[in-house]
């Protein structure tokens, strides 16, 4: 806490700025990472409180500039938002003009193709709402919530756990398991709730076609695989190379910048995303220094961090 409270003072007194300065001079620059809009990961107040922040202290940069040289009014800064999501464009990019701010949001192409949730999102709400004697053998029971406790119930922490197990199952055995959740939700009658949709919703694809002017588009490949779990080159090839083709094709932009999903990469990831990206990024924790591998950009997480926390991790 001592040391947070110093970070903040060396805000306050114009040294952080001159440390911050120093590090752009030599081409290290935070990049900030944030998801959708809501309560419980950040709300739009408290991103309110953080772009203030960011205005007053940074110039921020598009992730497709943050190797760029030359000096700027004040220390760089990169903001990126993952996933695509409604959120991102009905309450951030207002948020983002209200402060005079640029970001980088990495889309699923999928968007394109009607996709409405990510299928991590759309599984764990398929486990949490199904009646248990409808839940596959290979899922666990899950325990059973008053009613009206959605995200905050045990239930739903319990489905999230089942869907990081998943994350883990080979690429095939995976898609079997969601196909076959898709059919017990169907002929169970399972319909998504409003309050998940408004936490968990995709941008349409209207929304992203008509980019915003303080934004620009990164790819997040198709549909959200984890790219380490056994896919075949030319599945492989379609979410890391495709995406990128479907993503300019769709919003006329350039799109040369990546950002794996979950995190994930390996060799063989990393060797296929060279091939049509100039630079990505991971959700490893830390400052972009200019000696990084341009494939595997560390982050900032500041989603559901107060100012003060966000002022400490910029200045580690």
């Amino acid at each position: 806490m001592i040391r947070r409270a110093a970070k903040q003072a060396a805000f306050a007194s114009g040294l952080a700025g001159a440390l911050l300065e120093r590090r752009g001079r030599r081409g290290d620059v935070p990049v900030v990472m944030y998801h959708g809009i809501s309560p419980l990961t950040v709300s739009a107040e408290q991103l309110d409180a953080h772009f203030a922040f960011y205005a007053r202290h940074f110039e921020t940069r598009f992730f497709s500039d943050l190797d760029s040289a030359g000096k700027g009014r004040a220390p760089p800064l990169v903001l990126t938002f993952d996933d695509g999501m409604r959120s991102n464009f009905e309450l951030a990019v207002p948020l983002l003009r209200k402060h005079g701010l640029k970001a980088t949001f990495f889309i699923v192409s999928g968007v394109f193709d009607g996709l409405r949730y990510l299928w991590n999102h759309r599984l764990c709400y398929q486990l949490y709402a199904l009646p248990d004697a409808q839940l596959p053998a290979a899922c666990p029971l899950l325990p059973a919530d008053p009613p009206g406790l959605g995200l905050l119930g045990e239930r739903w922490q319990a489905a999230r756990r089942e869907v990081a197990r998943v994350k883990t199952l080979p690429h095939a055995e995976r898609i079997a398991l969601c196909r076959e959740v898709d059919a017990r939700s169907e002929a169970a009658g399972v319909e998504f709730a409003d309050w998940f949709d408004r936490e968990y919703r995709l941008a349409g694809a209207d929304q992203v076609r008509a980019r915003p002017d303080c934004v620009e588009y990164g790819s997040h490949t198709r549909c959200h695989p984890v790219l380490t779990s056994g896919l075949d080159d030319a599945e492989l090839a379609d979410e890391i190379e495709g995406s990128r083709e479907r993503l300019a094709a769709e919003t006329g932009a350039s799109i040369d910048t990546f950002c794996f999903p979950n995190g994930d990469h390996d060799l063989r990831v990393r060797r296929a995303v060279s091939r049509c990206y100039r630079l990505s990024c991971t959700t490893s924790q830390g400052i972009h220094r200019s000696s990084d591998d341009v494939h595997a950009i560390p982050r900032v997480a500041a989603a559901g961090r107060p100012v003060d926390m966000v002022t400490s991790l910029l200045l580690a």
